[in-house]
């Protein structure tokens, strides 16, 4: 037997009709009998107030039945009950009109309530229920023969109503019902092509559905599965680690009803393979359709491997693969949130900026590609390397003291003093300069920063400490290193407003020739007034130029003031007449696009020939790049002398050597010159050939006496400079003195 509806299912719309109908066709019939009580008994107010209070609760017992939960014929009892009701109400006032309308909702209330053909059946009962009282009540024939002559419109009245109603109603429940047919097979059709698996399990955890996709992902049969008991099927597609948790889940969604639960596991592919599963495991064993658990599993192997790659990349370094520093604060702050020591070395590459100009930045590349490797090599197993920018690195040691973070230190000393071959382009020789910082103790007396940054502050202070005192060594971090850096900061804060505010000054010291003792020039050396500090020496500041990035805006101020200032001596007197100014310029300024302009600028301004200057190259051995050697030969075919400075101290090739264009080579003590004890190997008589080959002048610095003076002639040493000659001073003393007889 149908219903009119069920507990689950969308409320039917015969059912709202059914129930507005008896509602209104209920209360309509006992307002008849009140109206009929009323002509019998008179116009009782409380009898009347009573049948409408009947009324009203009549009709709130009407709407509350439910109409849903019984069989569509029991409804068909209100039709003997409304039929009792109207036909009451007929014969207490026997005007047919009067309950015309009543009977007309009853009828189709019978048509949108029941099949068609129902009303036909009715007829009986509710022309007795109608037509009986009326006869009864008639009084005389004539009335009896007018009711009987209406009959026809009565019955015509009742089918057409009741079955033209049962008719519309059938063709909305056929429609309604195709319209869910229809959503039902979409939404089939969308289970069985979707690439997520569905899996419906029963109240015993047994499988009652499997959607197709099981087939694709898990090469499983879905027809094979079905009442097989859910943990069996895990234990054959489920990684084993994972089986657990899996299990888990299912077991909180039947005993405890949670609310929908998300896990990730690994499940077997039909390859033979894992793929990476996301698991939704939800409880509907209260929904009468499913009835069940429902889990939901998402193919997400692709999805987790992209994530994967995007953490790899937000927490390595590209170039190297080493890890980064966002990476290298993670380990860190879960070693110190163990209580681990650790020591962190913090390490920046000497001698890779020259590398990576000179032979550029794929070169440069593969530089830091093998500084990496070697850093890996040398820091051992347990540590993290870590690339933090440029050429800059650290390792972290978790369990390691000062001892253990010296000891690896010195090992990443060694590996970065070997040569680094690239390929095709030559040897470059780099080093490392390393400093180190032990926990868990806070090292800083900053405490805004958290601590694994401050170690690195601690190791980077270290670092420059080292820096310092030459590279290529390892020191530990001491609480003095920090007033140091602070006042390292102070002075890099302080240099643009000396350069510009007339702070700087400069110092000259005599070249003298050691065969005739003529004065042939001068060395301008830079020092500092410091309004605090007194005078600074070059050594207590140049490093900070270079940190600061100032070193071509204080070169193109060295040499435009001495060349003012040689021009300006030479007005006064001949003793300078045909000296010329020599000036240190470092890598930064003869790598500026703007030195040849500084340069010539400096000496037309100046209204000095270009033979009056020399230029003093570093012997750092980073001057060979190209776009350097290109400004050097422009100012060398100007006329500008070039000198190398500090030659066998340095790292030139004789490559280097060839191409520079060179006038003279200046040399320090120590090369078995003017300083060289009488058993030290005599290392100058090469470079004096050195330099013969290219035909060019040997220039001996640090001449302390008249014996070293005669020595270094006897070497065949052209010039000389040092304070047997004179001590750095004012341009204008020196030429009032007259140095020459000094060098006789």
């Amino acid at each position: 037997m149908r219903r009119a509806g069920s507990r689950g299912e969308p409320l039917d719309r015969r059912v709202a009709a059914g129930r507005a109908a008896a509602c209104f066709g209920g209360v309509a019939s006992v307002s008849t009998g009140m109206a009929a009580a009323t002509m019998l008994h008179g116009p009782a107010r409380v009898y009347t107030s009573a049948l409408a209070a009947f009324v009203a609760v009549l009709a709130v017992v009407l709407w509350r039945l439910p109409w849903d939960r019984w069989p569509q014929r029991a409804l068909l009892a209100i039709v003997p009950v409304a039929s009792v009701l109207i036909g009451f109400g007929n014969w207490a006032s026997p005007n047919p009109y009067d309950a015309v309308i009543f009977f007309v909702v009853l009828t189709l209330w019978v048509g949108a309530t029941q099949p068609r053909g129902t009303s036909v059946a009715v007829l009986p009962v509710l022309a007795v229920g109608y037509w009986w009282p009326l006869h009864l009540v008639a009084g005389d024939d004539r009335e009896r023969h007018l009711l009987n002559s209406s009959m026809g419109y009565f019955v015509l009245i009742v089918i057409v109503l009741g079955e033209a109603t049962a008719w519309a109603m059938g063709r909305m429940r056929a429609v309604t019902a195709e319209l869910r047919a229809h959503d039902e097979r979409r939404f089939a059709a969308l289970v069985e092509n979707a690439s997520d698996v569905t899996v419906l399990l029963d109240a015993d955890g047994r499988i009652t559905y499997a959607s197709p996709s099981v087939r694709s992902i898990h090469g499983v049969d879905p027809a094979d599965l079905l009442g097989v008991a859910f943990g069996d099927a895990l234990a054959e597609t489920v990684h084993p680690e994972d089986r657990d948790r899996a299990v888990a889940a299912l077991r909180a969604a039947f005993e405890h009803g949670t609310a929908t639960t998300t896990l990730h596991v690994r499940a077997v592919d039909g390859d033979g393979g894992w793929r990476e599963m996301e698991w939704a495991v939800a409880d509907h064993r209260a929904d009468a359709v499913l009835g069940g658990v429902v889990v939901t599993a998402r193919d997400v192997t692709e999805r987790r491997r992209l994530e994967r790659a995007l953490r790899e990349q937000a927490l390595h370094d590209q170039l190297t693969g080493l890890a980064n520093r966002a990476l290298l604060g993670e380990r860190m702050q879960h070693a110190r949130g163990e209580g681990r020591a650790v020591a962190v070395l913090y390490c920046d590459v000497d001698g890779f900026k020259p590398v990576n100009d000179r032979f550029g930045h794929e070169h440069g590349d593969r530089a830091l590609r093998e500084t990496a490797r070697r850093l890996v090599l040398a820091a051992g197993p347990g540590a993290t390397v870590a690339r933090l920018g440029g050429d800059e690195f650290a390792v972290l040691l978790p369990d390691a003291d000062e001892e253990e973070g010296l000891r690896v230190g010195r090992r990443l000393v060694e590996q970065m003093a070997l040569p680094v071959e690239l390929a095709g382009a030559g040897v470059a020789r780099l080093g490392v300069s390393v400093g180190l910082a032990t926990g868990p103790a806070p090292l800083s007396a900053r405490p805004v920063l958290p601590e694994e940054e401050d170690l690195l502050v601690a190791a980077d202070i270290a670092m420059y400490a080292a820096k310092s005192a030459g590279g290529s060594d390892v020191l530990a971090y001491r609480p003095s290193m920090r007033e140091s850096r602070d006042g390292q900061a102070a002075l890099r804060t302080a240099l643009p407003s000396a350069i510009d505010g007339g702070e700087l000054r400069l110092d000259y010291q005599p070249v003298v020739g050691l065969a005739t003792g003529e004065l042939l020039g001068v060395e301008a050396l830079i020092r500092w007034d410091h309004p605090t500090l007194g005078s600074l020496a070059p050594a207590d500041f140049l490093r900070e130029v270079s940190v600061a990035g100032l070193g071509a805006r204080l070169g193109r101020w060295v040499v435009g003031a001495a060349c003012r200032e040689l021009a300006a001596a030479r007005e006064q007197g001949p003793a300078l007449a045909t000296a010329y100014v020599s000036v240190n310029v470092c890598r930064a300024h003869a790598s500026s696009p703007h030195f040849v302009d500084d340069v010539l600028g400096a000496l037309s301004d100046a209204g000095l020939p270009p033979d009056a200057l020399v230029v003093e190259l570093p012997a750092c051995g980073d001057l060979g790049a190209p776009d350097v050697l290109a400004r050097l030969r422009a100012l060398h075919a100007a006329g500008v002398r070039f000198a190398l400075d500090e030659i066998g101290t340095g790292r030139w090739s004789l490559a280097d050597l060839q191409r520079l264009p060179l006038a003279m080579l200046k040399t320090e003590p120590g090369v078995g010159g003017a300083g060289a004890a009488p058993d030290e190997p005599a290392l100058l008589p090469l470079v004096t050939g050195l330099a013969r080959q290219l035909g060019v002048e040997v220039v001996a610095l640090g001449v302390e006496s008249a014996a070293a003076a005669a020595r270094l002639r006897a070497l065949g040493v052209d010039a000389g400079q040092g304070y047997h000659f004179g001590a750095p001073g004012g341009l204008r003393e020196l030429a009032a003195v007259g140095v020459g007889a000094q060098g006789a």
